[in-house]
């Protein structure tokens, strides 16, 4: 940076806010690990709620057809 015309002061100030500005974004980085661990809770939180819709349907659909057998019976 010197060779630039750059001040070594100013060299050492932009090499301190970038090195600081790297260190910051690098705590902040996303691992595969996380997002294999963070997709997994999504997945077993996914399947949980699929399983109750599943089973709320089969009621629903037992309260409609359940009324639709006996009338059918009775004719």
């Amino acid at each position: 940076m010197e060779k630039a015309g750059i001040s070594t002061e100013q060299a050492e100030a932009q090499a301190e806010v970038l090195t600081e500005s790297f260190n910051v974004n690098l705590q902040e980085m996303v691992t595969k690990d996380f997002l294999a661990a963070r997709f997994a809770e999504l997945k077993a939180d996914f399947d949980m709620k699929f399983r109750v819709l599943t089973v709320m349907v089969g009621i629903v659909m037992a309260a409609v057809v359940l009324p639709l057998l006996e009338r059918l019976a009775a004719l």
